[in-house]
């Protein structure tokens, strides 16, 4: 996991192309719950971005109060990056 050896990364998610995770630094609890909402909301930015016809999404970027939280959805995983 290559986000996960940087300064300040919190922890990483990384998912299966059917949503399942394969590899976290999280507890099992956080991981579904994380993994379960990053799916739905990126479900959302992809039919929000095909209407908007801007082509495909290749990275969603959150900012909150503590940190950031990265996404880069890809065809055959996706990586959660909480730092």
């Amino acid at each position: 996991m290559r986000w996960s050896k940087r300064k300040n990364i919190r922890g990483t998610i990384i998912l299966d192309e059917t949503g399942l995770p394969i590899q976290t630094d999280f507890s099992s609890e956080t991981t579904t719950y994380v993994s379960s909402g990053t799916l739905a909301l990126l479900e959302s930015i992809r039919t929000f971005v095909e209407c908007l016809d801007e082509g495909g999404l290749y990275f969603v970027k959150l900012e909150t109060t503590r940190g950031e939280v990265l996404v880069i959805p890809e065809k055959s995983k996706t990586s959660i990056n909480i730092i």
